[in-house]
């Protein structure tokens, strides 16, 4: 005679897809900062200009700049990047903007202001959950409790 032996597993219910604290971020973080340079640029000329293949669908505008502050003369060279949605007098100006900016950031004191604010809602609405116990008969088994969390 054989025996026959059956393993019955018991299924366990796991209600747990709500937690009481989310993994959203409860603050928000503003940052202002306004940069003003203390001088300023009395002229400027753009001694050349490049358009070449940068990287795959995208080009590169190089540009050297000199500009005059207080009386004297300074070279910068920058660059700008982009794709085809730009026109390249845009991408262009973007790099002699870039220029202009180093020279003043070199040459000219700067000041910098700034406004930081931090809002917070830590007190965060709870989940209200239920637990339930049922008694189920499961055959092979018996009786068996099982407990059963449901979260809204």
């Amino acid at each position: 005679m054989k025996k026959l032996i059956i393993l019955c597993l018991v299924p366990t219910f796991s209600f747990a897809g709500i937690t009481d604290y989310p993994f959203e971020n409860p603050c928000d973080f503003n940052s202002n900062v306004v940069t003003t340079y203390k001088g300023e640029i009395e002229k400027y000329k753009v001694s050349s200009k490049k358009v070449f293949p940068y990287y795959k669908d995208t080009k590169q505008c190089l540009v050297t700049v000199q500009a005059k502050v207080k009386d004297k003369w300074y070279s910068e060279t920058a660059n700008h990047v982009f794709t085809a949605d730009m026109a390249e007098n845009d991408a262009c100006n973007h790099a002699i903007n870039r220029a202009k900016e180093n020279i003043l950031t070199t040459q000219v004191p700067e000041m910098i202001e700034g406004k930081k604010q931090l809002n917070c809602s830590l007190t965060m609405q709870r989940n209200s959950c239920t637990i339930k116990y049922m008694n189920v008969v499961m055959p092979g088994l018996g009786l068996q409790e099982v407990k059963l969390k449901q979260c809204k």
